[in-house]
């Protein structure tokens, strides 16, 4: 998955959870404090500040159902935070390899089959260490005067 891609999905989601709790505060209007009962982007953005645990306080919970469903929303909130960093840590830290291919191949015999030889090399500084690489190729061939072709890997 690209870097956009990748922070598009995490976007949506934590507007999704965000939008999620702003219809829990919305349908049941008194539960918090200053909220305008008919204000849903009120809501939502009463839902950011909590899920982030900033919480401005000119709007507040104040019955038993807003306080739970608070609760609810810092756990997740923490929960969403944490996951989202370790995401993207990993996708930093992630090892990509820098592979280079000699540009002309070379074809030889051995015992009578034709073999192909490619030449790679490592485009880092580093060492590599426990290095696997899959080439697969098309190949053809005749079974009783029939073609058929085949992926080797």
């Amino acid at each position: 998955m690209k870097w956009p891609q990748f922070f598009a999905g995490l976007l949506a989601l934590y507007l999704s959870i965000n939008f999620f709790f702003a219809l829990l505060y919305f349908v049941v209007p008194g539960s918090v404090v200053n909220l305008p009962p008919d204000s849903l982007t009120d809501a939502f953005f009463f839902s950011i500040e909590t899920l982030a645990t900033v919480g401005y306080g000119n709007m507040a919970p104040v019955t038993l159902y807003a306080h739970t469903v608070s609760a609810i929303a810092i756990f997740v909130g923490m929960l969403l935070t944490a996951t989202m960093t370790g995401l993207v840590f990993v996708r930093f830290s992630k090892p990509k390899a820098k592979l280079l291919f000699a540009e002309q191949v070379a074809v030889s015999r051995k015992n009578g089959v034709c073999r192909l030889m490619i030449r790679v090399g490592n485009g880092r500084m580093n060492a590599l260490s426990d290095a696997n690489i899959r080439i697969s190729t098309l190949t053809d061939f005749i079974v009783d005067g029939q073609l058929f072709h085949s992926l080797v890997d």
